[in-house]
């Protein structure tokens, strides 16, 4: 299990499903969508740098109340003149799996979705009952 890549099916389903361990595949029509971006990004690494600790802030900043999260991210939004693009950050979920906070100058290096699957597709059914074993979810 060490030194494994987190699959970004596992770690999006334990950051949107987490908290009541079960995938609703309908409920409110989920979506599971890959992209490609269309110019490299300047990304601010909060999780495999020092960052954090040089910034007075701890780990919790991860997990902690997103209202504390959000005051963090507009703060280093407003503090980088060289515009960052977004936020490298570990999963409150999962902690080595990795995710990335986009701010709205990434607009133009988003490109249309390439992947865009309601959870609900028959051809995804088996990588959800994959993901959901492996993470100890339900799956409806």
């Amino acid at each position: 299990m060490d030194g494994e890549i987190v699959s970004p099916l596992d770690t999006a389903l334990a950051e949107v499903f987490g908290p009541v361990g079960v995938v609703d595949t309908k409920l409110a029509e989920p979506h599971f969508v890959g992209f490609r971006l269309s110019r490299d990004i300047t990304s601010l690494d909060l999780v495999d740098s020092n960052w954090v600790t040089v910034a007075g802030a701890t780990a919790s900043l991860f997990s902690g109340p997103r209202t504390g999260t959000r005051d963090w991210a507009r703060a280093i939004y407003r503090h980088y003149t060289n515009p960052l693009d977004g936020l490298f950050y570990g999963s409150s979920n999962m902690p080595r799996g990795r995710s990335i906070a986009f701010f709205e100058r990434a607009r133009d290096a988003l490109s249309q979705a390439d992947v865009l699957l309601p959870l609900s597709a028959a051809g995804l059914r088996a990588d959800l009952e994959a993901a959901c074993f492996r993470l100890g979810f339900g799956l409806l």
